[in-house]
């Protein structure tokens, strides 16, 4: 599941990835992550390319308003593909939402303590 859902959420669209990504070793990486959990890391995965992209820019000095002007000038590698580490960089920043086995195992252990409610 978290497999599809991540080759999904990054081939959405037009956008180019890499053949770095390593979808399987992701999908572990995410056991106990939520649907929405999967598609944010994908999106923030996605976006990357166009924060790199801005940060050239204005290095560059110019106005991020022209950035559709800027990749038509420069044609498809204006904006690199979304790499094995942008996903690592999105891992990093976003968490899972539902806790993971560590928060399972606490109401297990408060369940056996003081049972069900």
């Amino acid at each position: 599941m978290r497999l599809a859902l991540f080759t999904k959420a990054l081939k959405k669209g037009n956008t180019r990835v890499s053949d770095d990504i390593k979808y399987e070793a992701i999908a572990q990486r995410t056991d106990g992550y939520s649907c929405a959990d999967i598609v944010l890391i994908a999106r923030d995965a996605t976006v990357a390319p166009l924060r790199e992209l801005a940060a050239q820019m204005k290095r560059e000095g110019v106005p991020i308003a022209q950035m559709p002007a800027y990749v038509a000038e420069r044609g498809p590698s204006a904006l690199v593909p979304v790499s094995m580490s942008h996903i690592e960089d999105a891992l990093r920043r976003i968490r899972s939402s539902v806790g993971g086995s560590e928060t399972i195992k606490r109401m297990a252990d408060w369940s056996t303590e003081f049972g069900s409610t």
